[in-house]
């Protein structure tokens, strides 16, 4: 045998490592591509492993083109869980872009996503009011998403789902809790508080001046709450029930009577 038949197998090796980045088979690697995540911010995220169809020896080497998210820009090797971020107030997304490099033989890039959510919240409460035992409605608006009711600062289940609550029939104030939910995504604790009030109206008079028989008086009236209806009754007037805050007495009438007298004022 000729020296150069022995030589030419070793330059045919030679060059497949040359022109394959010592991969002599030239077999790069195929990456798997991972599960795209949703995530709400401020929720940890499931570990990356990058797998191939080749066992063992491959460098995975990545990219992200949104830091918004919490994760670097780029990196090498599995990406470890981090806390997601999202500063804004609508969903961003970014691309992650892994290759996948063995031998010196790059192969084929796989892309995947993390979609991170904004945290909602409840932007403005309405509490509701009313006179004696009922029911009262209260109101709650979102950023984004549902409201859910409770009756309890934490835990609990929803007693309603939606932007107003008609309670049941209660007879004094009673406090309700509500949080926004948007995309699985539920706004911070502790939960906005929202009143029902039951009131009991009171009346206040003030002082009438002494005047001479004959002449007019005027009585005025102050309730508690401001916005409560007061309604008189004199059975010489026509029609027997004037209502407003102040009365005016008019004559005839006799030194110490009274012909206006205020009843419990309603809302």
């Amino acid at each position: 045998m000729k020296k150069t038949d022995k030589l030419f197998p070793k330059i045919i090796v030679i060059l497949l490592l040359l022109l394959n980045g010592g991969n002599i088979f030239g077999q790069c690697p195929t990456v798997y591509t991972p599960y795209n995540q949703f995530r709400c911010n401020g929720e940890a995220t499931d570990v990356v492993i990058f797998m191939s169809d080749t066992p063992s020896g491959v460098t995975y080497n990545w990219t992200n083109n949104n830091t918004a998210i919490g994760l670097l820009p780029a990196g090498t090797g599995d990406i470890a869980s981090f806390t997601a971020t999202n500063p804004t107030n609508a969903p961003i997304t970014a691309t992650i872009t892994v290759t996948p490099i063995t031998s010196g033989c790059t192969g084929v890039s796989a892309s995947f996503t993390i979609t991170v959510n904004p945290t909602p919240s409840v932007t403005s409460v309405t509490d509701g009011s009313r006179c004696g035992a009922g029911t009262v409605i209260l109101r709650a608006t979102p950023s984004a998403g549902v409201v859910n009711w409770y009756t309890s600062t934490t835990g609990g289940a929803p007693v309603h789902t939606g932007t107003s609550y008609v309670t049941p029939n209660i007879s004094a104030t009673t406090s309700y809790w509500v949080e926004a939910v948007d995309d699985n995504c539920t706004s911070a604790l502790p939960r906005t508080q929202v009143t029902a009030i039951i009131q009991d109206p009171t009346i206040s008079i003030e002082p009438v001046l002494p005047v001479c028989e004959g002449l007019t008086a005027e009585v005025r009236i102050h309730p508690t709450p401001s916005n409560a209806t007061i309604t008189w009754s004199d059975p010489t007037a026509t029609p027997n029930n004037i209502e407003g805050t102040s009365a005016t007495v008019k004559p005839p009438y006799t030194s110490g009577t009274n012909h206006h007298s205020p009843t419990t004022p309603t809302l």
